[in-house]
């Protein structure tokens, strides 16, 4: 072989997608667990090994027709989740922002929170305002739901 072709040859391949833009995702066969099938277990009482399918399985709190079901049910009011919801937009917004600035050269730095919103949000809504929260990279829906404006937000990613 000469030289030069050995040179090109690589040692990596590259995959193939498991599925493309467009295409219906495989998420691992079936979903067959259901609101009701995991019991909430008392955290004070509970003993590590009885939480193995926990660990293990899925805990489902909504139902095929999306409604709260089961002991995992967190009784949310409406008015619970549409806050939740401007939060979680509000994030989403501020996101796109800072990620626009940070690939135009505008900010050196910045981890988007895309697909994980939700979690901080509903975290610091269920604490107490009292509550000390420590925010890092993609929990600015913390410091929202605290009520921090996007203004000052952007003014502490940009130094």
């Amino acid at each position: 072989m000469a030289e030069r072709e050995k040179a090109t040859e690589s040692p990596f391949t590259v995959g193939t997608a498991p599925f493309r833009p467009g295409d219906k995702p495989n998420l691992g066969g079936v979903w067959d667990a259901q609101p009701k099938d995991l019991w909430r277990p008392d955290p004070e009482k509970c003993l590590t090994e009885d939480t193995h399918a926990h660990a293990t399985g899925l805990i489902r709190v909504l139902t095929d027709d999306y409604k709260a079901e089961g002991e995992w049910n967190p009784q949310l009011s409406s008015d619970a989740l549409i806050e939740g919801l401007k939060h979680m937009v509000t994030l989403r917004v501020f996101d796109d922002r800072m990620i626009k600035m940070q690939r135009t050269g505008k900010l050196s730095f910045y981890m988007r929170s895309f697909g994980e919103e939700a979690v901080a949000v509903a975290q610091t809504m269920a604490l107490e305002d009292q509550d000390w929260i420590f925010p890092s990279y993609r929990q600015p829906g913390a410091q929202f739901v605290r009520g921090r404006d996007m203004v000052s937000m952007i003014c502490h990613c940009i130094g």
